[in-house]
């Protein structure tokens, strides 16, 4: 059986690998595939070459700029690539022509344009390699030695910029805008100090929060210590919306969950994910938690002890909402696929920073009421919750995945 390396560079591609390994598809063609590891961009490239690796899955380049650039690769085939490069720019800026850009910053739109915008500038008569012109399309950060690293965002991406170094956003769209939602404990500093000077103009370095090379690809370190509390290490995560999580069945019926350390900072956050039929335990904490809806759809209850009635929230992408102090709270999946969310608070597992964030996260979170915790069981809720999901998902076509818990026929005949 031969063996053969075959890394991914996207994990929406990890899937796939993993239906062919479970299939049996590589055992049928002989083959024994290690691929259940992340490479990053360069190495892809300069790994291929040596026979380190055989595979990638997922590494985009453009075979014709690479080539121009001195690339020693020989390429026996390739898909077809069109390069339609369009220059845009604001009628104030002067820039006419493209040898109107010598000298400045370029912008390139997409998710892969840098080879392409580079050929077509060379062909223009500029070089970006001798600093004629810079090809900016990626979010840069400089490191207190002067290197620097720059990665590329999207939809659903989750990054955090280390503590005092500088760093720069940028728009890749040349269509549309680019919209950021952004939490600090800045006001917190702010009150604490009362010297903006000391804030802003501190030259301190934090070389420790820098992490790894790779935590600024995408790569990262899981670091196992029990359902709910399972953390990967990394200071960007491309897309958070299909990163594998764990599972974590006390919170819920199927529920999975991944708490995020990022830049080794005190901001913390967490994703969770309700699978369809499904919904999550309600519980209650301090406030300052910021829900972001990642995908799906459904809502929210909100309710203290001694309300009759609830609160309610709708959510799908793009929704932010925030419970109030010592306020139930519950999710609900009513779409047919999975939902998830984003929640990020001052304080994390690992720097909780307050005693009652450290009591909720080392118990409280998913122990029941009855037993000193913050959840209530599926058992202890109130029965119109459950009423009111199932006329919800009804409505939507979707199956319940309580049954084994509920009584679903009392309870829509309304006999509870």
């Amino acid at each position: 059986m031969d063996h053969v390396n075959f890394p991914y560079r996207s994990d929406s591609h990890l899937a796939l690998m993993h239906v062919i390994n479970e299939s049996g598809g590589w055992e049928r063609q002989n083959l024994d595939v290690d691929f259940d590891k992340i490479i990053n961009r360069e190495d892809a490239h300069d790994l291929v070459p040596t026979g380190e690796v055989e595979f990638v899955s997922g590494n985009h380049v453009s075979t014709y700029a690479r080539r121009a650039q001195g690339d020693t690769w020989a390429y026996l085939g390739q898909s077809v690539s069109f390069n339609n490069v369009q220059l845009i720019t604001r009628e104030d800026a002067g820039i006419n022509t493209m040898e109107d850009v010598r000298g400045k910053k370029f912008g390139s739109r997409g998710r892969h344009p840098g080879l392409n915008t580079w050929l077509a500038l060379k062909q223009a008569g500029l070089n970006p390699d001798t600093d004629q012109v810079e090809i900016i399309k990626e979010d840069r950060v400089e490191l207190p030695d002067g290197t620097k690293r720059t990665f590329e965002w999207g939809p659903n991406s989750l990054f955090q910029v280390p503590l005092n170094v500088k760093y720069q956003h940028f728009n890749g769209s040349g269509q549309e805008p680019a919209r950021l939602a952004s939490n600090n404990n800045l006001r917190f500093l702010l009150n604490l100090f009362r010297n903006e000077t000391f804030i802003f103009e501190n030259p301190i370095p934090f070389d420790a929060r820098l992490g790894e090379d790779g935590y600024f690809t995408g790569e990262g370190e899981l670091i196992p210590i029990k359902p709910g509390r399972h953390q990967w290490e990394t200071n960007f995560v491309p897309d958070i919306s299909n990163f594998e999580l764990k599972s974590w069945d006390a919170r819920g019926a199927g529920s999975s969950n991944l708490r995020w350390i990022l830049a080794d900072g005190t901001i913390g956050c967490h994703t969770s994910e309700m699978p369809v039929g499904t919904y999550k335990k309600g519980h209650a904490h301090t406030k300052g938690t910021n829900v972001f809806c990642v995908s799906g759809t459904g809502y929210s209850l909100f309710w203290y002890n001694d309300d009759d009635e609830y609160e309610r929230v709708d959510w799908k992408h793009g929704v932010l909402y925030t419970p109030p102090e010592d306020m139930f709270h519950q999710h609900f999946n009513t779409a047919s696929e999975p939902a998830r969310y984003l929640a990020v608070q001052f304080g994390s597992t690992r720097y909780p920073l307050f005693e009652v964030k450290r009591q909720i996260w080392d118990k409280g979170v998913d122990t029941s009421l009855k037993d000193g915790g913050n959840q209530m069981e599926y058992e202890d809720q109130n029965p119109r919750i459950h009423k009111i999901w199932l006329d919800e998902i009804d409505k939507n076509g979707v199956k319940s995945q309580m049954g084994k818990i509920f009584d679903e026929e009392k309870i829509r005949k309304g006999n509870t």
